[in-house]
């Protein structure tokens, strides 16, 4: 009877403790918590546990990282830019035309506005596209508290151009702009174009034709007619770099009266180097050609060649087809000019060529004179003068060293078409220059049975090669039964420049038919006879030159945009 009432009580204590342990879990909530209390709660969510709890230090993490980077004097943009004009009118061919450039912004000064440090913004290129100026109206920018700020008067005031902490742009960006009380909202995507390609952050205003909007990006109103028009401007931005990509496009067409009629822009910007690091780890691939300082004479159909390391350029024409006599010297080592003694006599189509420390110049009527870079003094070659047996029938002439002994020389023979208009057929001649000075043997003279345009020609120890806009040709000097030999053929114009490096020939820049400048670089393979496409050029030309020094490639001058160019850039073969 005891055992029974025992084993009732142990029954009656164990169903109280269950019941006890029951209604304690039941009151307490469920969590996912993981052991160790560590707060899983989102940054940037309240996770207070009530009014009393008033601790300030915690800060709101932005909603968009990467844009706290800092800003210092120095700091640098680098972008290359593509404007793009189209016309159509109905019954025409219309127009098409495409301008390139590159510029750079530069932060200057520092100064403190409302507290917080800014500095003046500097920026230096070809900042002009057709109808559009790349000029800043930020005239000082600045980072703080995950904000890019800008002053646009003169460093008075500054405004917020991004706010990464709620993620908007307000009142435009660089070069986008619209009006301060449109907020917009940035999408993440790709900026893909021919400088970069990278995600980033897209800031957009696009609009379309309807409803009599006034397009705050362009300033036109928009009608509902058989006009249209479309506007589509976009920033991309990206976190440690800021802005690295602009996109714009502005279209109009008319189809009133059974009359088709339209323009439109379209431009496109890409960062290609900083001072700045990406936030992702992203590495901008700054391109191989560099800007670097500008010849102080403008000039195209220019000659240059190198002697210890200096680039001399020699005579040319200006914008007006002025021909020009004055000699400037540019050293790499110190990206620096210098004015050296003028030519004798003015060369409106200089060639030059460089032999045993002496500089032959020689073009047009005027013969061929001799540089001396040591002395700075001219002398007249008597004997190459003579053996060059100038006519008025000699249209241009190219120039360059065969085995780094042999200067060779193109002639080309001007011919009247049938009806009207010039063709060209031209001469090769070959002269040994190791002799006494007013002396000349020539070695070898053949004829080139092809129609040429604008050639350009360099040789190396074994061929001399010739790029035409209709042909691509070589030759070998060293063996008396040699003929012009076709090779592969890419399609880069004429009037172009050609150097070697490495092995393979570079034929760069030059124009088509309809003398549109080209910016593209292409370097032959001889071993394979192949051609290979390289980075092109910022600054799209013809009749320029190049030198190499240190094996890195000097494009100076040339012909683009309607005149004459100063522009100079370095292109290093190994960065490609």
């Amino acid at each position: 009877m005891k055992r029974i009432y025992l084993i009732a009580t142990i029954f009656t204590v164990l169903i109280i403790i269950v019941a006890v342990v029951a209604s304690v879990m039941l009151m307490k909530p469920i969590s996912d918590e993981p052991e160790g209390g560590d707060d899983l709660t989102p940054p940037g969510l309240d996770d207070t546990t009530g009014p009393d709890d008033t601790d300030d230090t915690t800060t709101d993490s932005p909603l968009i990282s990467g844009f706290d980077f800092e800003l210092e004097t120095g700091t640098y943009w680098n972008y290359y830019w593509t404007s793009e004009y189209n016309e159509a009118v109905q019954g025409s061919s219309g127009i098409h035309s495409v301008t390139y450039g590159d510029f750079i912004i530069t932060l200057g000064e520092a100064i403190l506005i409302d507290g917080i440090t800014a500095y003046k913004t500097e920026i230096d290129g070809d900042t002009r596209c057709h109808d559009f100026n790349y000029t800043l109206r930020w005239t000082h920018l600045a980072v703080s508290g995950n904000k890019i700020l800008g002053s646009d008067d003169n460093g008075a005031s500054l405004k917020t151009i991004f706010d990464a902490k709620t993620g908007v742009w307000q009142g435009g960006g660089f070069f986008l702009d619209f009006p301060d009380d449109l907020h917009v909202q940035p999408s993440q995507t790709r900026i893909e174009n021919e400088y970069i390609n990278t995600s980033a952050l897209c800031v957009s205003v696009s609009r379309s034709e309807g409803g009599n909007y006034y397009d705050p990006v362009t300033g036109i109103t928009i009608y509902s007619s058989d006009e249209r028009w479309s506007t589509d401007g976009k920033e991309f931005y990206k976190g440690g770099l800021g802005l690295v990509g602009y996109y714009y496009y502005y279209g109009w067409s008319d189809s009133g009266g059974g009359f088709f009629s339209s323009f439109s822009w379209k431009r496109e910007l890409g960062l290609v180097d900083s001072s700045l690091t990406a936030s992702d780890g992203f590495v901008l691939e700054s391109t191989s050609w560099v800007r670097k300082a500008d010849m102080p004479t403008p000039r195209y159909n220019h000659g240059a060649s190198v002697v210890n390391g200096i680039i001399y350029v020699f005579g040319g024409m200006d914008s007006d087809r002025q021909p020009l006599d004055s000699v400037e010297a540019y050293d790499p080592a110190t990206d620096t000019w210098t004015t050296k003694n003028s030519m004798p006599v003015s060369c409106s189509i200089a060639n030059s060529v460089t032999i045993n420390g002496l500089i032959y110049v020689y073009g047009g009527e005027n013969g061929i004179m001799v540089y001396d870079p040591l002395t700075d003094a001219w002398s007249t070659h008597t004997g190459l003068l003579e053996s060059s047996s100038y006519t008025p029938w000699w249209y241009f002439r190219e120039s360059t060293v065969f085995s780094d002994r042999y200067m060779v020389l193109v002639h080309a023979l001007r011919h009247t078409k049938i009806g009207g208009g010039n063709f060209y057929t031209g001469y090769l001649r070959i002269y040994d220059l190791e002799l006494e000075l007013g002396s000349v043997l020539l070695l070898q003279e053949t004829e080139i049975n092809y129609v040429l345009e604008g050639p350009a020609i360099i040789a190396d120890s074994t061929y001399v090669y010739l790029f035409d806009g209709f042909w691509n040709l070589r030759f070998n000097p060293l063996s008396r039964e040699s003929t012009w030999e076709e090779i592969a053929h890419e399609g880069h114009g004429y009037d172009l420049a050609a150097v070697k490096v490495d092995g393979l020939v570079y034929a760069i820049g030059g124009r088509n038919d309809e003398d549109r400048p080209f910016r593209e670089v292409m370097a032959y393979d001889p071993e394979l006879d192949e051609w290979i496409e390289k980075s092109s050029m910022a600054k799209p030309r013809y009749d320029l030159t190049a030198s190499v020094v240190n094996g890195k490639i000097y494009a100076i001058g040339g012909y683009g945009n309607n005149k004459a160019l100063s522009v100079v850039e370095e292109y290093d073969p190994s960065l490609d």
